[in-house]
């Protein structure tokens, strides 16, 4: 009973598929040969995507499109002159032909794509990776959030192409950072509600954004600067809940990051890269905020960000202690910053400290420590994990850049000048010498103003080879030339 019950459903499957494959035929027989032949390419692609190595006979294709290719033979004339269809002949099967899609840039994973990418040397277009498996599209832009590419705009084609980097100059950011982040507001989070409800739950937020325009400065002012305390307000209690603890967003820090990185700008956070968040519209990521609030295509930027996108409120707040991050961290980035701070911790009971951002240890808490404790303090110093206690960034920080080019008209050209003030600022010690790289002497190869003569001698054993030239018209020149070079003289370049 039980096989013909198998018996039965097998046949009613086959039942099945042969109406619906029927109906696909009778759909694709009203359809012009592009079209079958576009069915057939989309198949084929969607196909690759999630298995790169699929290859799809004659029936597969009829099965799943309709299209007949032992029938439709200017289809199948189609797909063999299309370089983006792979046609394989099966060894020792002469009639049957296997069909599958081959990307432009062939390419499986991350690695492989910033692979290709390096060895490119005029830059490779975005699109030309757009079918290169499933999910390349944000291997990409994980690229070129965290600065291992570049990344130019191309807005004649809407494209970006994409360019090595090189080496990279990273930078830790001063002081240390935690998680999870701790909001200055969370002791007093329900009181901070209701004094919330009870300062702004009768301000009319509509009318605040039409005074925006107003044409009375004064007005305008106001009115911004009501909706920017709200908005801060907004955002603290957003960053906290009842328990005190944020929410995967926000990173905590013991000194104010503000002033050394920018909204938008690449930071490196317990072994991931993120972009400092510049969001407007919650539940959307950066790539698909309004233009003025997407994060550059550079991990740098020299200027702060647009300050329509201050007026309307970002999503997320940046202060003196929480840093906002573009994405949610990985499992690995959490356990990198678990293992970072038990490390620390290890490392302040045996009375060491992490380094500052200037490379030089801060005073130890406990000095009278015996030297006991001395290898200790040395293995725990040593611990890899204390690095994901600072942050990184892309070049040098905001404040030094604004420093630079601020003052960078006032560094005097010449080198005597530098000295002089590099002295009068303590910038070296008095007895440094200004040194100069010393001038090298040409060798004279001139005899009376006129360039020597280049001799051409035969080495010693020197063996001739064209032997096979002894009698004729050249080997005549060449033996001539040969006793030339014998006697010292001059015979030429040949031309050359």
């Amino acid at each position: 009973e039980h096989q013909e019950q198998s018996q039965q459903n097998e046949q009613a499957e086959y039942t099945e598929s042969s109406s619906s494959r029927h109906q696909a035929q009778q759909q694709q027989v009203q359809k012009p040969a592009g079209e079958k032949h576009f069915d057939i390419i989309n198949f084929l692609q969607a196909q690759y995507k999630h298995n790169n190595t699929l290859l799809f006979s004659i029936d597969d294709i009829l099965r799943h499109t309709g299209v007949d290719l032992n029938v439709d033979e200017d289809v199948a004339q189609m797909l063999d002159a299309n370089h983006r269809i792979r046609c394989v002949h099966p060894a020792g099967v002469s009639d049957d032909v296997m069909y599958g899609y081959q990307p432009k840039i062939q390419a499986s994973n991350k690695k492989e794509l910033l692979a290709l990418i390096n060895q490119g040397k005029y830059g490779i277009p975005a699109k030309d990776f757009s079918d290169a498996y499933n999910g390349v599209e944000q291997d990409l832009q994980d690229l070129i959030t965290s600065g291992e590419i570049l990344a130019v705009a191309n807005t004649d084609k809407k494209d970006k192409t994409l360019f090595r980097r090189g080496d990279v100059f990273l930078v830790e950011l001063s002081g240390n950072i935690s998680y999870p982040a701790t909001s200055p507001s969370a002791s007093v989070d329900p009181s901070a509600v209701v004094a919330f409800q009870q300062q702004f739950g009768n301000v009319d937020v509509d009318r605040l954004k039409q005074e925006l325009n107003a044409t009375d400065p004064m007005v305008r002012a106001n009115a911004a600067a009501q909706l920017r305390m709200m908005q801060a307000q907004q955002q603290q209690l957003a960053a906290t809940n009842s328990n005190g603890s944020s929410e995967p967003y926000y990173i905590g820090t013991d000194k104010d990051y503000t002033k050394e990185i920018r909204r938008g700008e690449a930071v490196w956070i317990g072994g991931q890269w993120f972009r400092v968040s510049s969001a407007v519209r919650e539940g959307l990521p950066l790539s698909e905020q309004p233009p003025r609030a997407q994060a550059p295509l550079s991990v740098a930027s020299l200027d702060d960000m647009s300050k329509k996108n201050e007026q309307d409120g970002y999503c997320r707040l940046f202060s003196s202690t929480l840093i906002p991050i573009d994405r949610t961290m990985e499992k690995s980035t959490l356990e990198n910053l678990q293992n970072g701070k038990q490390a620390k911790q290890t490392l302040a009971k045996l009375g060491g400290a992490l380094p500052s951002s200037s490379g030089h240890m801060r005073k130890r808490a406990r000095s009278n420590l015996n030297n006991t404790n001395s290898a200790k303090r040395a293995a725990a110093a040593a611990n890899p994990d204390l690095v994901y206690n600072k942050a990184r960034r892309h070049g040098c920080s905001k404040d030094i850049r604004d420093l630079y080019l601020a003052s960078r008209m006032e560094v005097p050209e010449s080198e005597v000048e530098l000295h002089k003030l590099l002295l009068a600022n303590k910038l070296i010690e008095k007895g440094t010498e200004l040194r100069r790289p010393r001038i090298q002497k040409k060798a004279d190869n001139t005899v009376n103003g006129k360039a020597k003569k280049k001799r051409y001698y035969i080495k010693k054993g020197h063996k001739i080879t064209n032997t096979h030239l002894e009698g004729t018209e050249i080997g005549a020149v060449l033996a001539m030339a040969s006793e030339r070079q014998h006697q010292g003289k001059d015979v030429g370049d040949g031309g050359m």
